[in-house]
């Protein structure tokens, strides 16, 4: 560990460590550095089954449905043709580390500084690495665009179900509970786990400023109740606390330090989702990386013009969200899921292009009710929409 890497990267969640593994597989002299490296992911992690098969993690999902459920604020429900799969956590993360073995260094890192070839980095134990490139995915951190940006909160909890309960099936969004006056409204997410079990959370798909975690606790308790499972046992060590910054700028480049997952603003604008595309650039940015190419040709692997071009469509989208009421997003979620199978995959797994994207938006208002063409209509004239076309026409 004494020769100083041309290759840093920082972090070693799933995006820093999928990063890493497609790093190692160059000629580049890598270092990878973590806190904690086999500390294990806790967070559920989950993807669209489309997004498993492309990135060869089919066999790493410990669960896997066929189809979701989308259910109204009215009660109505509706069956989404699209898998869904959840990552067995243990099993990804020791593939990966196995497959970089020997390149990691345990240390948190106290400072980044630019310097005339690249970058230093500062570690706890006062080591200095300087690198030609440094990959940073450790995470989205309160610095980033300050607290101005919505987020996404949720709380989760795996239960215990009462004898004879039947449990609920895989509901990507129950909107069916009422959210109180005045507050931004919430969904049910649930996971049947295994027999007897079910994983629940109640979720803000973004709000300014956010929704706490003890209100969703809050909300979570009174519709389980609602459900018949205000007495179903609360499995200790389950509970799953969430905060996700939505609809970041993508970062300028700017030095050696080329941000990645979440730091870097991939948090999809308009479902706050990461895993299913992110691990898909992390690699690419990685491979680009890992040849000893130069910091500018990696940051545009990482943020090629129709992915920026893509993300500012993304973010009229969640600023339609963020305007929305209760019944607003409920009927905006059900006339969405009415579009083709394809263009609805391909939205929420952001594996289109930029125009591909701005046609289904345009099909959505063509084929919507009139209140969504109103509403769209009204969101495409605010200083927003105005921004939206400057950054399309920035590159």
């Amino acid at each position: 560990m004494s020769e100083q890497p041309s290759l840093l990267l920082l972090g070693a969640g799933p995006i820093g460590l999928a990063a890493a593994s497609e790093a190692s597989a160059g000629s580049t002299l890598l270092r990878c550095i973590a806190p904690n490296i086999d500390a294990p992911w806790l967070p559920n992690y989950a993807l669209w089954q489309s997004d498993a098969a492309r990135l060869e993690l089919t066999a790493d999902l410990r669960l896997a449905f066929d189809t979701v459920d989308l259910v109204g604020l009215s009660g109505s429900s509706r069956t989404i043709p699209h898998g869904y799969g959840f990552l067995n956590n243990a099993t990804l993360q020791r593939r990966l580390r196995a497959s970089t073995a020997g390149r990691w260094q345990q240390g948190r890192v106290e400072a980044l500084t630019a310097t005339p070839n690249g970058a230093a980095a500062t570690l706890d134990d006062g080591t200095t690495l300087h690198a030609r490139v440094v990959l940073d995915a450790r995470g989205s951190r309160p610095d980033h665009q300050g607290a101005s940006l919505p987020a996404q909160t949720a709380f989760g909890v795996e239960l215990e179900l009462p004898p004879g309960h039947p449990g609920l099936p895989m509901r990507f969004m129950d909107w069916s509970f009422a959210t109180p006056d005045g507050e931004p409204p919430s969904f049910l997410y649930s996971v049947p786990t295994a027999p007897g079990r079910l994983f629940v959370e109640e979720t803000v798909l973004s709000a300014r400023p956010a929704v706490a975690i003890e209100r969703l606790r809050v909300r979570l308790r009174a519709r389980l109740d609602q459900l018949g499972l205000g007495e179903a046992l609360w499995i200790a060590g389950t509970e799953e606390h969430c905060y996700i910054p939505m609809g970041a700028q993508p970062p300028t480049a700017a030095g050696a330090v080329i941000p990645l997952g979440a730091a870097a603003g991939w948090v999809h604008p308009a479902s706050g989702y990461l895993l299913g595309h992110g691990l898909g650039w992390a690699r690419d940015a990685a491979r680009v990386a890992a040849t000893g190419a130069a910091a500018t040709e990696v940051w545009q692997a990482a943020w090629p013009a129709d992915r920026r071009h893509m993300w500012a469509l993304y973010r009229f989208g969640l600023d339609l969200l963020l305007r929305s009421d209760h019944a607003q997003t409920s009927a905006f979620f059900d006339e969405f899921f009415q579009l083709p199978p394809e263009r609805v995959q391909a939205y929420l797994t952001a594996s289109g292009s930029a125009n591909q994207l701005a046609s289904t938006m345009w099909m959505l208002f063509a084929q919507g009710s009139w209140p969504l063409k109103m509403r769209l209509a009204a969101a495409g004239l605010r200083p927003e929409a105005l921004r939206l076309v400057r950054e399309l026409s920035g590159d």
